[in-house]
């Protein structure tokens, strides 16, 4: 803020700017209006009488008078514009902060000095530190008889930011500001929206403290609530269920650790998560949706049967376990089709490059089989295929892959779905590394169709196994060579039998890892599918500037890698508008949670942010950059403070 402000500032504006501190000033004189422009004069002629020693007699003058003295000459018009032109702002501060140590004001100069060491690291910012010199003597007029505290000085450097920001935006009208501030609207009361919901429902799925809920959690947040569309229902007077609508009852039965000893443990993962402490929340907390869905995760887990797999069946736990008397088996049902119609954080024009990855050995079965097939067929439905949105090829192995179709071969949803349909059992044994290497190496090439890196095209693989790898290369490590050239992967553990472990290396995390003990309830699991995909992230190297497209209300997703030195997004919009969310653990960033925003970067338009490194953060910051219009971009990431050092 300071370096923009003064590249860009002028003496006009610096007059102005230092006129709006006078101006609060003049309210606090305590003396007649003949005796302060007697000391104006005076303190005028010995400052700049001459003009060789002009910071030496300037500093004098200051040193002799009382402390009402540095108030009076702020309230000179001609003062200011000479301070503005002439004045070195490093010496200035200096000597006003060596002025409040004789008068014993030690935490003035403290600040002072601090204010000092931050401005010269941006090469000095003359604007900036007119205002701070004469905030400070304001801070010494108005601190007469008062103590000087820590706190005092806190609160005056609130309002210095507050104030530069509106000067910046006057100096910058449509420049992009980035702020580094956390904003975490998910434990903000009463907020509603599937953003909302899908947001606080992947962040708990991430921490990976509860078993697969089998997208079981986000559903009767919809059914209850419909995400708290109705508000006036959802937040009425004197009940505190939130979006998942938690009776007291039922809320005092998750921190009932006398009859559900195994609930500590849980605890224990939330405190560390979430910094929440679960037996201090009170039931009026649960007007906060993490809250909330913390506490049907919570009431979940003390129930003795498991979270069914598909929606007939999670209809009849709903009406076992939420008993409620007007609600019926079929009104689940139906409003969970009524959700997945409305294609709920889908983003239906995106770009991507989607390898589907399916196990064809004899442990899957050839009934399995051809299930898994149809659901193929069924699934290209949710994406635009064409060369300029989703590319679709397909891989199917036993003991050997074959690259049935690469991403260059069908650009058409219905021919893909034939020549899934065609393709025969192959009835072997099963060699997933092989299959993920061949994907990796070849699959995800510009000569099989996969887009340049450079143009932030999203890869994913879904791989649809039953997780009993017993041939061919290690699972382990050809996922992570394929999450090494940056491929997302979708892990989906189908048949009986499944090895949970082999879904995870896959994977590389859990919130990626679903499991469907059968085909048979594969379809209900086409959305959730669907959704996954498009937050898929790009994996961004240091120094590659890369380019791309994002339509209105869509986002495109980015993990970078960085260091001690922190890093410096530079992003440049050719056409349209966007939004940069980022964040330090959330990998997919949006307006319900972010660490650090740039808002505003429009056609033509730079927005650049400097990420300081954070000991937490395992060495990644996501960001995601979100469509207010159709856009164009570019983003390069530097390392270190690039911003800094230009300037």
């Amino acid at each position: 803020l300071t370096q923009d402000c003064s590249q860009r500032a002028n003496v006009y504006v610096v007059t102005k700017a230092v006129e709006e501190v006078v101006s609060g000033m003049k309210m606090q004189i305590r003396k007649s209006k003949a005796e302060l422009e007697n000391e104006q004069y005076e303190l005028y002629r010995v400052g700049w009488a001459s003009k060789p020693d002009m910071h030496v007699k300037v500093s004098a003058g200051f040193a002799d008078k009382e402390p009402f003295a540095l108030g009076y000459v702020y309230s000179s018009k001609l003062f200011a514009i000479n301070l503005a032109m002439q004045l070195s702002s490093s010496k200035m501060c200096t000597y006003i902060a060596s002025i409040a140590l004789l008068r014993q004001q030690v935490m003035i100069a403290y600040a002072l000095m601090v204010i000092l060491a931050q401005f010269d690291s941006y090469g000095g910012a003359a604007m900036i530190n007119f205002i701070v010199i004469a905030e400070i003597c304001w801070l010494c007029i108005g601190s007469q008889g008062e103590e000087i505290n820590y706190g005092t000085i806190v609160s005056w450097l609130e309002k210095l930011r507050a104030f530069l920001l509106e000067v910046h935006q006057l100096l910058n009208k449509d420049v992009p500001v980035h702020e580094p501030v956390t904003v975490d609207l998910a434990q903000k009361p009463e907020m509603t929206g599937n953003k909302v919901v899908e947001t606080v429902v992947d962040r708990i799925r991430r921490a990976a403290i509860f078993q697969n809920d089998y997208g079981y959690i986000r559903r009767i947040s919809w059914v209850e609530t419909k995400d708290g569309e109705d508000s006036a229902m959802t937040f009425r007077p004197n009940y505190h269920g939130g979006l998942w609508q938690i009776d007291e009852v039922v809320f005092n039965q998750t921190k009932d650790t006398t009859t559900y000893p195994v609930l500590l443990e849980q605890f224990e993962k939330i405190e560390t998560e979430f910094n929440l402490d679960w037996i201090s929340v009170q039931w009026a907390d649960l007007r906060k949706p993490l809250h909330c869905a913390l506490a049907v995760w919570l009431y979940m887990f003390t129930r003795e049967d498991r979270i069914p797999l598909n929606v007939d069946d999670q209809a009849k736990h709903w009406k076992e376990n939420y008993n409620r008397q007007d609600r019926d088996v079929e009104t689940f049902v139906a409003k969970v089709v009524d959700m997945d119609s409305l294609n709920l954080g889908e983003q239906q024009d995106s770009e991507m490059d989607l390898y589907i990855v399916l196990d064809s050995s004899s442990s899957i079965g050839l009934s399995y089989y051809d299930r898994a097939k149809q659901f193929l067929a069924d699934l290209v439905s949710r994406f635009t295929i064409s060369k300029d949105h989703v590319r679709v090829g397909l891989v199917v192995y036993g003991d050997v892959p074959h690259l049935m179709f690469d991403l260059i071969e069908s650009f058409h949803r219905d021919e893909i779905a034939q020549k899934v349909r065609e393709i025969g059992y192959l009835d072997s044994s099963t060699a997933t590394g092989d299959a993920l290497l061949l994907v990796a190496n070849i699959g995800f090439t510009e000569e099989h169709g996969a887009r340049d890196m450079e143009f932030a095209v999203p890869r994913v693989a879904i791989v649809l196994t039953d997780g009993a790898s017993n041939t061919g290369s290690s699972v382990a490590q050809s996922a992570n060579l394929a999450r090494g050239k940056s491929i997302e992967m979708l892990a989906f553990g189908v048949g009986s039998g499944i090895n949970d472990v082999e879904l995870l290396e896959i994977a590389g995390s859990q919130d990626k890892v679903h499991r469907i003990d059968s085909f048979k309830n594969i379809d209900d699991a086409k959305a959730l599918i669907s959704r996954g995909c498009y937050k898929a992230s790009v994996k961004a190297d240091i120094g590659t500037k890369y380019k791309g497209h994002v339509n209105a209300n869509e986002s495109r997703f980015f993990e970078i890698p960085f260091t001690e030195d922190g890093v410096t997004i530079e992003i440049e919009v050719e056409t349209g508008k966007l939004v940069m969310f980022g964040a330090y653990k959330n990998p997919n960033p949006n307006e319900i949670h972010y660490d650090h925003v740039i808002k505003g970067i429009k056609e033509g338009k730079r927005g650049n942010a400097y990420i300081p490194y954070k000991s937490d953060s395992k060495g990644v910051f996501y960001c995601n950059l979100f469509g207010e219009e159709d856009s164009n971009f570019s983003i390069c990431i530097v390392n270190g403070n690039s911003i800094q050092s230009s300037n």
